[in-house]
């Protein structure tokens, strides 16, 4: 059980942030050809590319990885050093750490969250799903998840004018028809689960700066002659102190990204033709990056017939397959599930200390080839 969650933890990181990484390199320029609603839509492929990791057909399409190039070559290589069995008690271990470490991730969400809603205190009504805080220092902002509310400061109408009203409520409504209160809860979420990934929480940072990028866009698409009262609102919801809880802050945390979005309100968002093309490119890197992910698994196919195979080895004793899906060692007993309809090839140490199917009576006791069938495997040549 422990190695099955280290395994998969393992195999979902090592997708997930290579996709991050190709993610990160491409969202400027997707940005400034189709548009920020483009570049926010890449996010999809990080987690699509994770979960294609653990689908049923996982593995099946596998690739020779000279055919699809150097990046490929480093995710199968990844891939197969994930596959290397880990001795039980660094299993547990691995896993135990994982838990408490989710545990903390956990606690800490709680807590932030908390924080934020002592910091709104009693609210006043201001409009349907919009309410007042009690405090200067909280939103305009998108809060919560199951039931999301817009939450303005205590001096809303006095440090926004009329027009800069209807844009900031323009902008976090923006935020509401999106989903994007569901989005952040679903990327708080995975950081509990990656908490030891940088990586992820790297990708959360720039996910959150898209997703203000995306939603300035829509607003001056809506309300293309307001451009500088927009940016001037933008400026003054600066004064709020953003938390790092489930919301979706006007304020931008830090000048690098409020220097972002008041230069990309200077571009003209993309015109139909331009976005269109951005959502089919976004859509063929999501579906890529997953299909790849997947293809490149090694090891059994999950949800196709199997057969166990028994090894016991003697001590001092390592046997690994030739595609390092498994290895045995030091005086062990272990069972392996295998694909059927398979071949594979054992390699290792003296395999007359073998205990298997033959391979203990090989001439040449350091090779052994395995044909798999429906329930059971025989040895097919030796060497």
């Amino acid at each position: 059980m422990e190695t099955e969650v280290v395994d998969i933890l393992v195999r979902t990181n090592i997708a997930a942030s290579l996709t991050i990484l190709l993610v990160l390199a491409i969202r400027t320029p997707v940005r400034r050809l189709f548009g920020a609603s483009a570049a926010y839509g890449l996010w999809v492929a990080a987690p699509l590319a994770a979960l294609s990791t653990q689908l049923p057909f996982a593995g099946r399409f596998g690739m020779a990885s000279h055919t699809v190039g150097l990046p490929m070559r480093l995710w199968s290589g990844l891939d197969a050093a994930a596959a290397l069995p880990l001795p039980p008690v660094i299993a547990s271990l691995l896993a135990v750490t994982w838990l408490v470490g989710m545990a903390a991730a956990v606690s800490v969400l709680i807590w932030r969250q908390r924080a934020l809603a002592l910091s709104i205190g009693r609210t006043v009504e201001f409009d349907r799903d919009v309410v007042v805080a009690e405090s200067v220092l909280v939103g305009p902002a998108l809060v919560g998840f199951f039931r999301p509310r817009i939450v303005l400061p205590y001096d809303f109408s006095q440090r926004f004018d009329t027009e800069e009203q209807a844009l900031v409520l323009a902008h976090e409504r923006a935020h509401m028809r999106c989903g994007d209160a569901v989005i952040n809860a679903a990327v708080a979420a995975i950081q509990c689960l990656a908490w030891f990934n940088p990586i992820i929480h790297q990708a959360a940072r720039d996910l959150k700066i898209d997703q203000e990028l995306a939603c300035d866009e829509r607003v001056t698409a809506q309300f293309p002659n307001l451009r500088r009262k927009y940016a001037e609102a933008i400026v003054k919801s600066q004064v709020t102190t953003p938390p790092f809880a489930l919301a979706s802050h006007m304020a931008s945390r830090g000048l690098a990204p409020l220097r972002t979005r008041l230069v990309a309100l200077k571009r003209r968002p993309p015109g139909v033709r331009r976005a269109s093309i951005g959502v089919l490119a976004v859509t063929v890197v999501t579906l890529a990056s997953g299909g790849v992910a997947s293809a490149l698994q090694s090891g059994p196919v999950r949800g196709v017939s199997t057969t166990i195979l028994q090894l016991t080895v003697g001590r001092g004793v390592v046997v690994r397959s030739s595609d390092h899906h498994f290895m045995c060692a030091n005086d062990a007993r272990c069972e392996f599930d295998a694909p059927a309809h398979s071949r594979m090839t054992l390699l290792g140490k003296s395999l007359t200390a073998i205990q298997w199917r033959g391979c203990s009576n090989t001439p040449h006791p350091n090779r052994c080839d395995v044909e798999i069938g429906e329930d059971s495997a025989r040895v097919i040549s030796a060497q």
